[in-house]
């Protein structure tokens, strides 16, 4: 499950899993009520921008973690300096 306000860079991550032959089945989650729906079916992880529209990557750690509090969740950051 993939938590990314921006298409390029969810189809950046997509590619990357494709380059080092990983096959995984991903959704973009765009808001939190989104997230919420998602969670209600199985994933085995989460990943995250930490800087999104409306939101951040703490409010889907808080979400996850109180929908399904032993789901993985990497939080990730554009910026190049973090």
């Amino acid at each position: 499950l993939i938590v990314e306000d921006s298409e390029a860079d969810y189809y950046l991550l997509l590619r990357e899993f494709r380059r080092a032959e990983i096959e995984i089945t991903a959704e973009r989650i765009t808001s939190l009520s989104a997230l919420r729906s998602a969670l209600e079916r199985s994933w085995d992880i989460v990943l995250s921008d930490y800087d999104l529209s409306g939101f951040d990557g703490r409010d889907v750690l808080a979400t996850v973690k109180a929908a399904r509090p032993d789901l993985p969740v990497i939080v990730t950051s554009g910026a190049i300096s973090e």
